[in-house]
């Protein structure tokens, strides 16, 4: 990576260059001139009339929020969602707390989609011909549709209940759909289809698990795993022993005991061994004569060690789980499934239910790549007058395809402006899933409600629903057509609304005789596999500046990805991070800057999918687009060929790192131990008790408030999913602050999780995860350098801020050892690419300002901060203080034990608990009692912080005795 300059963090926003100091007072006696000629010609700023209402809404009163159930489908999974709404504004995205599927958590996608519907870069009209149209024209036009016409209807896969049932009636031998979904677990799903009879998915039982073996399988992300299994695995993995093949470092790797950094080709080498080790000792002459089907050469993986392995699984036999990816093919997943029926797995730890009614219409049709394969063949034959495209990007997938579709008729439902808006006859503008009403079914039975929780924010949008309604000529509204859907299912309006929900159920699946087909070994010697982002997944939030903004779990890189190659693959083709690589491979030529990182595999390049996606709007366009590849899958490396250009890439990772200070070079190596402390469960019950006794240089505060707050986080929980950061974005109104600011250091973000790789003496990298934010020291060291004491303590323990006071010297942000204060270097709401010019201004005013939909976003009881002033995390003060008021006024304690601070409420696995640790029974008192507790740095610096770690705990497996290597 190209060295960054620092005294750029000095430059000024008024002048290009330093001036000198008459230059500077010239321009100050101007300002001053132009001040007093401002009161002499009457500049000033509007008035502003406050208007009471006629009828005051029913439920609302001002300042007050309230709470409105609502759902979202997510790739694979549907949730449950709490919205909290300030006078008509959704302000913050939460899980419902009695969903038994989320149980009131989220994922930083969850959280993020507040942005998408205050986005001004959506799509606000609709045109025919280029020329903007109104909703009647639309829906004249969509009821005038020629149904006997040759038409293709494309959209996402919908668990929609509505969705389908007008589908359905539109689904006839001149009318074709398809699903379009790029990142998807068809193989998976086909699988399940071909070894069962029926569609289904796998349910995980980890209270019954002693054993799990993954490959390439992701299994602990969001992307398209349910919160549940997350928290599930996370409260019972103290008696699991994980071991990960894996061609790359994923969040899910994070908790395996053991990682075999293998190609895809490898692990399917290693699969073949273990399953004839399995097969000899449990299965029959026909699992044998299956298995002969696949062609594979001896793993180069250590044999003694995959005999352990197989030891393990015999040992744990239906109490071990054996997880494949879906970047390996159906017959793959099939061998997977032949392993853990003869493991006595299935049904056990592993349970195939059945899919719920409707949702399995959808899995009915062909798959991706089939269904862009046959959309491409029937253009190519001209058998296709019209295509209706409900928010698919066609351009994306097919080739060329404006050279395939002269002929044809297209009416586009879409969010934005892209390259298949320039192609369509017919635009429609979409609205946001809080814009309109809806009725989802989960996987698992359960009917979710989706009601709208503000008016449409531009009048003309339209919802798939109501453009299916218009094509089927159904008079009715989205509403009128749901209730009387639930009337035809038998389900009650009220209690979904009151709910949120109704419960339902599906049937057990079982294995039938697994067929495999035959299969020739991947000779291939490099590798590029396609991955779905953590951030962007399929590119549906390119668009999205806070998931831009938030760093990628594994590379820490913002604001766009890159080729993910291992030190050795550096050192042969003798390239760096930031290098620009041209790949030629057995698809297509993609460039792109390179990321070094440990735990990568030699032989295989890893990129993110889902960005380069050309929007237009002012948050997307960064990364490398690989939309001409399909996610989960391999691709052969024909050529690299390395360009003489480089790029500085926006990686956060080193840039406010508790172990980078440079006057303490000397005791990194030391420090990190402390920072990141990794402990065996024997380490643990019998500590080595250190003696020693700080002395503090002054006069220590006592703390005598009522309530005494603190917060614990579990590294053994966290996943490194981001949640709470982009949990904490929404909840505290921070700014996103772009590109060219997080390569200097600047970014705003109140949490940052830092990502530190662990290499032991068998070669195994590991990936660490650690959330930092202000840990609320009672010595805060910041509060002893500040000249102004902006920066005080209550009596409660809090580490507050008083903005109005802060005259930002930095000089907290300085003395403070875990570095997690941010400093506003300039109006960033002004500078925000989709800020606009205010109507009117008076001298000394801000001359530009958030975009009006942006404005409604904010959250009306945290203060917008501007520029020269200091912050950090509060523990959502406002949050507390509620609390407290409302605990006085209804007299019940109670309240004070429910307090969540917004990272709290949103994190899937429980990893933060916060609370007032005076009450001794509270939960955030019993975490501080726990023998995995630390104290950051306490016995280097006496800060007593009041936020305390529980350390991760490691089983190794090798026994392999383990070294530090810092992070990077």
């Amino acid at each position: 990576m190209s060295p960054i300059d620092n005294s750029k963090e000095f430059s000024t926003t008024i002048f290009e260059s330093p001036k000198s100091r008459r230059a500077a007072l010239k321009s100050i006696a101007s300002g001053m001139t132009i001040a007093a000629l401002s009161g002499c010609i009457k500049i000033r700023k509007p008035k502003q009339k406050i208007v009471t209402y006629t009828n005051e809404p029913e439920n609302l009163i001002p300042g007050e929020p309230n709470y409105y159930a609502t759902s979202h489908e997510i790739t694979n999974n549907v949730e449950s969602l709490i919205v909290t709404s300030h006078e008509g504004r959704p302000t913050k995205i939460d899980g419902n707390p009695n969903y038994p599927l989320n149980k009131g958590k989220s994922s930083a996608h969850i959280q993020a989609e507040l942005q998408q519907l205050y986005d001004p870069d959506r799509l606000k009209e609709n045109t025919i011909d280029n020329k903007k149209v109104s909703s009647s024209k639309i829906k004249s036009l969509l009821n005038k549709l020629n149904r006997q016409e040759d038409t293709i209807i494309v959209l996402p896969k919908t668990t929609s209940i509505l969705n389908q049932g007008l589908l359905s009636q539109l689904n006839n031998s001149k009318t074709h759909i398809y699903y379009i979904d790029p990142v998807n677990i068809d193989n998976e799903t086909n699988s399940v289809k071909q070894v069962t009879g029926s569609y289904g998915y796998l349910d995980f039982d980890y209270s019954e698990s002693k054993f799990i073996l993954n490959f390439e399988n992701d299994f602990l992300s969001t992307n398209f795993n349910s919160i549940k299994s997350l928290r599930d695995y996370t409260e019972f993995q103290k008696d699991i022993q994980f071991i990960s093949f894996a061609s790359n470092l994923k969040v899910t790797d994070s908790k395996a005991n053991s990682i075999f950094k293998t190609s895809l080709p490898e692990q399917e080498k290693v699969i073949a061994y273990i399953a004839q080790k399995i097969i000899s000792k449990f299965g029959n002459y026909q699992d044998k004569s299956e298995l002969n089907k696949l062609v594979f050469e001896p793993p180069v993986t250590s044999k003694d060690k995959l005999d352990k392995i197989v030891n393990q699984l015999i040992k744990h036999r239906s109490r071990s789980i054996v997880r494949i990816g879906e970047s390996h093919s159906v017959n793959i997943h099939k061998v997977i499934f032949m392993l853990n029926k003869l493991l006595g797995n299935i049904n056990n730890t592993i349970k195939i239910n059945s899919t719920a009614q409707y949702k399995s219409r959808f899995l009915s049709a062909v798959g991706f790549e089939e269904s862009i394969s046959d959309i491409q063949s029937k253009l190519l034959n001209e058998k296709i007058r019209r295509i209706i495209s409900l928010d698919i990007d066609l351009t994306r997938f097919i080739p060329n395809i404006e050279t395939l579709i002269k002929n044809t008729d297209i009416i586009y439902l879409t969010n934005y402006k892209n390259e298949f808006t320039k192609l369509a006859n017919t635009v429609i503008s979409k609205t946001h899933f809080l814009e309109d009403w809806g009725l989802l079914l989960s996987k698992e039975g359960h009917v979710l409600i989706q009601q709208p929780l503000i008016n449409k924010l531009y009048n003309d949008n339209f919802s798939i629903n109501e453009v299916l309604l218009s094509i089927t000529n159904k008079k009715t509204t989205t509403y009128q057509f749901l209730k009387q859907t639930l009337i035809k299912i038998k389900r009650n309006l009220y209690e979904l609304k009151r709910n949120g929900f109704v419960k339902g159920k599906t049937r057990r699946l079982n294995i039938n005789q697994i067929k495999l087909s035959p299969t020739k070994e991947n000779t291939s010697q490099l590798n590029l596999t396609i991955q779905p982002s953590y951030q962007m997944i399929d590119g549906r939030y390119s668009n999205n500046a806070w998931l831009n903004e938030t760093p990628d779990p594994t590379t820490k890189l913002t604001w766009g990805n890159a080729f993910i190659i291992s030190h050795e693959f550096s050192e042969k083709h003798n390239v760096k991070t930031g290098n620009i690589i041209q790949i030629k491979t057995d698809k297509s030529t993609i460039s792109g800057p390179v990321l070094i990182l440990p735990g990568q595999d030699n032989s295989t390049i890893t990129l993110h999918y889902g960005f380069g996606k050309i929007v237009d709007g002012r948050f997307s366009g960064f990364g490398i687009n690989a939309d001409k590849f399909i996610p989960n899958k391999a691709y052969s490396v024909l050529d690299i060929v390395k360009t003489n250009e480089t790029i500085t890439l926006a990686d956060t990772q080193m840039n406010h790192g508790m172990d980078e200070e440079s006057l303490a070079a000397s005791g990194i190596e030391n420090r990190i131990d402390k920072i990141l402390q990794i402990k065996t469960e024997d380490e643990i019950k019998h500590p080595k008790k250190k003696k020693y006794h700080i002395h503090s240089l002054f006069k220590e505060l006592e703390y005598k408030g009522e309530y005494q707050w603190g917060m614990s986080i579990d590294l053994n929980s966290c996943l490194g999913c981001n949640a709470c950061v982009v949990s904490c974005q929404a909840e505290n109104n921070i700014p996103v602050v772009g590109r060219d600011q997080i390569i200097i250091g600047r970014e705003m973000s109140w949490i940052r999780i830092d990502r530190y790789y662990i290499e032991n003496e068998n070669n195994e990298a590991t990936i660490n995860f650690m959330p930092v934010a202000c840990v609320h020291c009672e010595n805060a060291p910041c509060e002893q350098v500040c000249p102004v004491n902006a920066t005080v303590h209550d009596d409660e323990g809090l580490n507050v801020m008083t903005y109005n006071r802060c005259i930002g010297t930095r000089y907290c942000a300085n003395n403070c050892p875990y570095k997690v204060r941010r400093f506003n270097f300039f109006d960033w709401h002004q500078k925000n690419p989709q800020s606009v010019k205010k109507d009117r201004i008076h001298i000394f005013d801000y001359f530009r300002e958030p975009a009006k939909s942006t404005q409604m976003q904010f959250n009306p009881e945290v203060t917008i901060r501007m520029r020269g002033v200091m912050e950090k995390c509060t523990y959502c003060l406002q949050r507390i203080s509620k609390a407290k008021i409302k605990s006085k006024n209804n007299n019940d304690p109670n309240v004070i034990d429910q307090l969540e601070t917004a990272c709290q409420q949103s994190c899937p696995t429980n990893a933060i608990v916060f609370g007032d640790i005076s009450n001794e029974n509270s939960k955030i008192s019993k975490k501080r009692k726990s023998k995995r507790r630390y104290d950051l740095l306490q016995t280097d610096l006496n800060t007593k912080p009041r936020t305390i770690y529980l350390a991760k705990v490691k089983k190794p497996i090798w026994n392999s005795k383990e070294r530090s290597n810092g992070y990077h």
